[in-house]
């Protein structure tokens, strides 16, 4: 292992990558696949939902949903901060665009995508065949709009989205002499200052995003593009100014604390007190700042648990991390598909059933990524995956005559 340089206090796998940010988009990653498992039985309309609702898997589901994007966005800011110091703009705008647009475009609109909106229409009872019979349908009109074509990728919306935010954060983030825009600002700021702002920021955004639109905009994760903007923000900064990741660390119990008591207190209101709060009122935006806090301490909280537990690399987490973003893609029709033939069938407790069909759709995924996407070029590619070079062997090249 070699230690982070420019006083990161990280620990360095090779370069542009921390072990911690590893951890963390595993966990990130793992929050989103419990997030669509409870779906499946939370209270609410989804793809496919199970007969036999429960509110414990509503209360989980708004439970994670607090934090899990912010979290994600977050760390993509801080990995996308350590990747443009190894390569140039345009190294870094190529592999972005075949890691996150080329599955968007060829799996969320044409395959994956119109996969979960034929369960969706098989669930209502809105259509009555095979995904073959279905699929010339598919282009009959725009999903939300009457029709059927996912244009918004379903579950894949995070990946354009990371694209653009990305294009917006590069010219602050881009390298200089003396350091990025970003680098040279956080470093004239005290920390506690950076801790201040965030979740107002972060609270500016959701309003932001409540004047804009804010049931389209919400259905991305429960979060608005404004919120992930910030969010994205926040992650550079944390790789980029020493002194607020010294910070961080410093302050992790303590951001666990508020992290949980705030979490406490947003599911409290909005499940056990439910007072009556005016659209645009003074309780409506605390309750928002509330929220903003919440997800601000969160990610907080893991960066700096990740920051002092995730310090080695092993063989597990090698794996997982190579294998995070096709196990993204492939997740949420593999738990439609489960819940739709499998759970939604079987006559139990939806306690019973949830953590059945967890198990089930993670088996499932992780057996589809070991023996189809893994080993195939064609479909590493599709996935956004890279292509890895094979050792040249001695004397494989012919000799010239």
């Amino acid at each position: 292992m070699e230690e982070a340089d420019s006083g990161n206090s990280g620990y360095l796998v090779q370069p542009g990558r921390l072990i911690e940010l590893d951890g963390l988009r595993l966990i990130g990653v793992g929050a989103v696949f419990a997030f669509h498992c409870c779906r499946v039985f939370a209270f609410g309309s989804w793809y496919v939902v199970d007969p036999d609702r429960s509110m414990a898997a509503t209360v989980l589901a708004t439970f994670l949903l607090q934090w899990m994007m912010p979290l994600l966005f977050a760390v993509a800011g801080s990995a996308l901060c350590l990747s443009l110091r190894h390569r140039s703009v345009g190294q870094l705008l190529r592999e972005r665009a075949l890691r996150l647009l080329v599955p968007f475009f060829g799996l969320g609109l044409l395959l994956l995508g119109p996969f979960q909106i034929y369960i969706d229409r098989l669930s209502r009872g809105a259509f009555a065949g095979t995904f073959l019979e279905f699929y010339p349908q598919v282009f009959d009109g725009l999903d939300a709009f009457g029709g059927n074509f996912p244009w918004h990728g379903v579950h894949l919306w995070f990946l354009p989205v990371l694209f653009a935010l990305t294009l917006l954060w590069l010219p602050l983030l881009r390298r200089r002499p003396g350091g990025s825009r970003l680098e040279q600002t956080a470093q004239r700021l005290r920390p506690l200052w950076i801790l201040v702002i965030s979740p107002l920021a972060l609270t500016g955004a959701d309003l932001l995003g409540e004047w804009v639109n804010p049931g389209f905009l919400r259905a991305m994760g429960g979060w608005t593009p404004f919120t992930y903007l910030v969010c994205l923000g926040l992650g550079a900064a944390l790789v980029v100014a020493p002194k607020m990741r010294s910070a961080v660390r410093s302050a992790t119990w303590i951001a666990v604390a508020i992290a949980a008591g705030t979490s406490s207190l947003d599911l409290l209101i909005r499940y056990a007190w439910r007072p009556p709060i005016g659209y645009a009122s003074a309780a409506f935006v605390g309750v928002l700042l509330l929220r903003n806090v919440c997800a601000f301490a969160w990610v907080l909280a893991l960066f700096g648990v990740a920051g002092r537990f995730f310090r080695r690399e092993n063989g597990f987490v090698r794996y997982m991390t190579r294998a995070v973003l096709p196990l993204y893609i492939l997740h949420q029709p593999v738990i439609v598909a489960v819940a739709h033939y499998g759970t939604t069938r079987w006559q139990a407790l939806a306690e019973l059933k949830l953590p059945v069909l967890a198990a089930a759709s993670l088996a499932s995924t992780l057996l589809l990524y070991e023996f189809s996407v893994r080993r195939i070029k064609l479909l590493r590619l599709a996935f956004g995956m890279r292509i890895e070079k094979r050792p040249r062997q001695p004397g494989s090249q012919a000799e010239p005559t």
